[in-house]
């Protein structure tokens, strides 16, 4: 891949970075939170993504070349992780039961929400193919033009979503997550099949 299209690439990386699959969880984690835990969480959480995602187009092939996994290996892997973070979302207590600390919403921030929810499988998956096809350094500078440009996007759909979350109830917030995390835990499960298919342990399905 020697030339990147960067309408393309925002489009990849609006799945596999984007906003809408940690904004629930996120007003779900700042409801009791003040402004200041807020713009901390929501920095804490792009800044873990656009990290990990520069991390993966700089690293992402030798990492594979070194442990030997294919992109099969990760999305299956990926998909596992983010369908059992999705079922304990939908089964469990929610994101942030009252009580927690800024400590633990901070390291929330990290993970889950930075990653697998915002960086999440798709993302990686994506970004680790570009490691591996791009050959120039134009190529690499758009890239990472498209996750500075993807970066800002969370970073502004965290900061209003948080300042949203204060004008609904908890029972509101609580039925949205859990009502997206089913939706996420069937992206997971779309992404092992694909895993399996690209393995050629399955059959390729069409969706």
């Amino acid at each position: 891949m020697t030339e990147v299209s960067l309408s393309k690439l925002l489009l990849t990386l609006l799945v596999g970075m984007g906003p809408l699959k940690g904004m629930l969880v996120y007003m779900s984690m700042t409801e009791d939170a003040d402004l200041d835990t807020r713009r901390k969480m929501a920095f804490a959480a792009v800044g873990t993504a656009a990290g990990g995602a520069v991390g993966l187009l700089v690293l992402g092939s030798a990492l594979q070349s070194l442990l030997h996994f294919s992109l099969g290996a990760l999305s299956i892997c990926g998909g596992i992780i983010l369908l059992i973070l999705s079922i304990q979302i939908v089964l469990g207590e929610g994101a942030s039961p009252e009580g927690h600390e800024q400590k633990e919403l901070m390291e929330q921030a990290v993970s889950p929400l930075g990653t697998p929810l915002m960086l999440n499988p798709v993302g990686m998956v994506a970004l680790v193919t570009f490691s591996a096809e791009t050959q120039s350094l134009s190529g690499y500078l758009v890239i990472v033009l498209g996750i500075a440009i993807m970066a800002t996007v969370d970073l502004i759909a965290l900061l209003v979503s948080g300042r949203l979350a204060h004008h609904l109830s908890h029972a509101v917030i609580a039925v949205m997550e859990k009502l997206f995390s089913i939706l996420v835990a069937a992206l997971a499960v779309q992404l092992i099949v694909d895993g399996l298919t690209a393995l050629g342990l399955v059959s390729a399905v069409s969706h």
